[in-house]
């Protein structure tokens, strides 16, 4: 059953740190490339925060075009991708189609 059955393709949902809201789907191994390491070390951003963020729909900063493809991959099982800018850098989360591993990354790095 898809948790998305409310939300339009072109709505961006912001839901807050702290918020009780559901996962929309839960993710397993969690890696990061070295510069999202770094970039989070130098930000001290709780990456707890930012992937129960992705985990409930939040999607960040990405287009609308891209949170309607989230949208569907919940339901359809495909890749989801976050964006999230640390202050002038923006940090990737992508969990794979499977939900078997999660990256958390720099755009360049990709």
């Amino acid at each position: 059953m898809c948790n998305l059955q409310n939300l339009p393709d072109n709505e961006h949902v912001l839901i807050p740190a702290v918020s009780s809201a559901p996962r929309l789907f839960a993710i397993a191994h969690v890696v990061a490339t070295p510069g999202a390491v770094d970039l989070l070390n130098r930000t001290g951003i709780n990456v707890s925060t930012l992937l129960a963020r992705h985990e409930q729909g939040d999607w960040g900063v990405i287009c609308a075009d891209d949170a309607a493809a989230n949208n569907r991959a919940v339901c359809d099982g495909d890749r989801v991708l976050s964006a999230y800018d640390l202050g002038k850098e923006r940090l990737w989360i992508i969990t794979e189609h499977d939900r078997s591993v999660t990256t958390l990354l720099l755009p360049e790095e990709y």
